[in-house]
């Protein structure tokens, strides 16, 4: 696949509705997929190939081919894998051209995409370090973490509001240093017991619900003495 196919393939995948009308076109979208992919994985790519725009006007090399399979994921479910092996690219060059350039890149999209869609899939084990990842990126970038769309994902995943304001404020000390990859910056997190695990952060969440089962156990038992006790009285 040559620049000008690329180009052609891109503008195709953007039309959702007449690709999912069409089983033709959905085929095309399968089977073109791998020259998609070999095409970007070869590219030599500069800071205008990486960095995530505004608009589909703008050259956004890897963001609207993921976000065209991401849209056909909704019709059918290979296409969100797609989706994410194509953000998994795009995340991992970006890797490796900070490294190179040492020069920071923004990587909220991508990090954010590749846990909605674990998220779709049902696998919310490895949503989580992602999310986080994405959360990590907004702060560094400077920006309020209670309106990420980070903080609101694990929110709903049932993470404590504290654990997320001890975790901002531990990487907002990284504005303007952090270059390399945030996933790393997750981790060292949940080393220094920072935040948990998703499984710790269950395990929690579970014994919440068992204290509360229980409690309200006992204000049945102790309702149901209080009527006895009454009828005896009687």
């Amino acid at each position: 696949m040559n620049e000008a196919e690329f180009k052609s393939f891109s503008d195709f995948l953007q039309n959702t509705q007449a690709i999912a009308a069409d089983s033709s076109s959905r085929l095309k979208a399968y089977t073109e997929f791998n020259l998609v992919f070999d095409y970007l994985q070869s590219k030599d790519c500069n800071k205008e190939d990486l960095e995530e725009k505004r608009s589909y006007s703008e050259t956004a090399l890897f963001q609207n081919i993921a976000e065209g399979y991401f849209r056909l994921g909704f019709v059918e479910q290979v296409f969100l894998q797609y989706s994410k092996l194509i953000y998994e690219l795009w995340f991992d060059r970006v890797i490796e051209f900070q490294l190179h350039k040492n020069l920071r890149i923004h990587k909220g999209t991508q990090t954010h995409q590749i846990a909605i869609i674990y998220s779709m899939l049902q696998k919310n084990r490895e949503a989580w370090d992602y999310y986080f990842a994405a959360l990590a990126e907004d702060i560094i970038e400077g920006r309020d973490y209670i309106n990420s769309q980070a903080y609101r994902a694990l929110r709903s995943l049932n993470l404590s509001k504290n654990n997320l304001k001890i975790f901002a404020a531990n990487v907002s000390d990284l504005k303007g240093k952090a270059k390399f990859n945030p996933l790393d910056i997750v981790e060292n997190a949940k080393n220094e017991f920072i935040i948990p695990t998703y499984e710790e952060n269950e395990s929690i969440d579970n014994l919440k619900l068992n204290s509360a089962a229980g409690l309200w156990k006992e204000l049945v038992k102790k309702e149901e003495k209080e009527k006895r006790k009454v009828m005896n009285n009687a």
